[in-house]
């Protein structure tokens, strides 16, 4: 990015005009920079610090200890070169000025892309969530409604398997009392099954589970 905002030479200038204002340390050059280039691009302390040492060489700069931080000013000359540069300065400004559009315009396209990107796959996953809730209730649909006639089924069984013991008994000739008793015995054995298949708690007979019915 830096090399796309300051060409040759542009960055010892652009140093030498944010001082013009007043001295400033290494770390306000910096941070001055970050403001003025709206974020896009920071200047490290690898990049500022030779170059400030190049201008204080140069005799355009010095520096002196305030508050344990280097400070630097310009000096007569640095004042100078800058008037005798001053279209420099103005072409170097409004160059940053249009780089610095363009970088924010690639960065909010960019932006643009990747919130339609996310747009997208948030879609896609709502899609493919709303498809396996449909397939789960319907593969719990089809396992209910197999269930249900499994158990009407078996029901039909146990009727029909209570109607052939009956039948059996009669054919036997069972006295009334043991046949009541046998009917009983086959009617209460239907109940607890059915109750099972159901997921009812069967009557145990003592206080626990449901009552038979009546």
């Amino acid at each position: 990015m830096s090399r796309r905002l300051f060409g040759h030479g542009d960055l010892r200038l652009y140093l030498l005009q944010s001082l013009e204002d007043g001295p400033r340390h290494g770390y306000d050059l910096i941070r001055l920079m970050e403001d003025r280039l709206l974020g896009l691009y920071t200047p490290s302390a690898g990049t500022i610090y030779p170059r400030l040492q190049s201008l204080e060489d140069a005799g355009l700069v010095t520096s002196e200890e305030v508050d344990g931080r280097r400070t630097y000013r310009l000096t007569d000359a640095g004042r100078e070169e800058l008037e005798d540069r001053r279209n420099e300065v103005e072409e170097l400004q409004a160059r940053l000025a249009r780089s610095v559009g363009e970088l924010a315009k690639e960065i909010r396209d960019d932006v643009r892309e990747s919130v339609r990107d996310l747009r997208q796959e948030i879609r896609a996953a709502v899609k493919d969530v709303r498809r396996e809730e449909r397939r789960v209730a319907k593969e719990a649909k089809t396992v209910a409604y197999d269930t249900r006639r499994a158990v009407r089924s078996l029901q039909t069984d146990l009727q029909a398997f209570v109607s052939d013991v009956s039948a059996a008994a009669r054919h036997h000739r069972l006295d009334a009392t043991r046949l009541s008793d046998l009917r009983e015995a086959l009617n209460e054995a239907r109940t607890i099954i059915v109750d099972a298949l159901e997921g009812r708690r069967p009557y145990t007979g003592n206080g626990s589970g449901d009552e038979p019915p009546s």
